[in-house]
């Protein structure tokens, strides 16, 4: 349903290519789109833009999770309690995301290297 929402200019299957750097036409509206949903993940989570950085995907919770192991992983790399063996903290917020942005539980951009939330559980009348 969502799709059936966007402009018909925005061809989600051709915009995955590097942000500000697509080739196809109409393309330069996902990277409308793009930065306005940094700018506004940056607001909504009171980030400094400075010490963290938004990346628009359009995956559901378990494929970003992947991408982000695979960004940070090697091959046989081991996930473990991270400040001990000096590793990176990676928490997925998605089902407390608009309690962090509420500010009613604890920041966990203070803690974490990486977060991760998804966007897709909307409500529309």
């Amino acid at each position: 349903m969502m799709l059936n929402l966007l402009p018909k200019i925005v061809k989600l299957e051709v915009s995955l290519i590097c942000f500000q750097f697509r080739y196809y036409g109409g393309n330069e509206y996902i990277d409308q789109v793009e930065t306005l949903c940094q700018q506004r993940a940056l607001e909504a989570f009171h980030l400094d833009k400075h010490k963290w950085g938004v990346n628009v995907q359009p995956l559901s919770g378990s494929p970003a999770n992947f991408e982000v192991y695979t960004a940070l992983l090697s091959p046989h790399d081991r996930i473990m309690i991270a400040d001990a063996v000096g590793a990176f903290l990676m928490m997925d917020m998605a089902h407390i995301s608009g309690l962090v942005a509420a500010e009613v539980v604890a920041d966990p951009f203070e803690y974490c290297d990486v977060v991760t939330t998804t966007t897709h559980k909307v409500c529309i009348k």
